[in-house]
């Protein structure tokens, strides 16, 4: 008795399922985590240069800003910070 094209289907379905599963949960796993924003007052107590320092060398950091105002908060990539700390910017 041969199988109808649904039934083959259905069984290749179930076949695949858990291998495609577990590609998915692993994939999931490994997927890369948002990037650790920090302020210039965190950079400071971890590196201790004041937090001025860190404002006025935003750009060199790749600073990101929450607003275009004159008081808009920086947010600093706390990895591109330690990248370029080490030279690899």
């Amino acid at each position: 008795m041969s199988a109808t094209p649904e039934e083959m289907a259905e069984l290749i379905a179930d076949a695949l399922y858990p291998r495609l599963e577990a590609a998915f949960l692993e994939r999931a796993e490994n997927a890369a985590a948002p990037p650790e924003l920090v302020t210039a007052a965190e950079l400071a107590r971890r590196y201790g240069r004041p937090a001025r320092w860190w404002r006025q060398h935003a750009a060199e950091f790749g600073a990101l800003r929450d607003s275009d105002g004159p008081k808009a908060r920086l947010f600093f990539n706390a990895a591109k910070v330690e990248r370029v700390l080490n030279g690899r910017g």
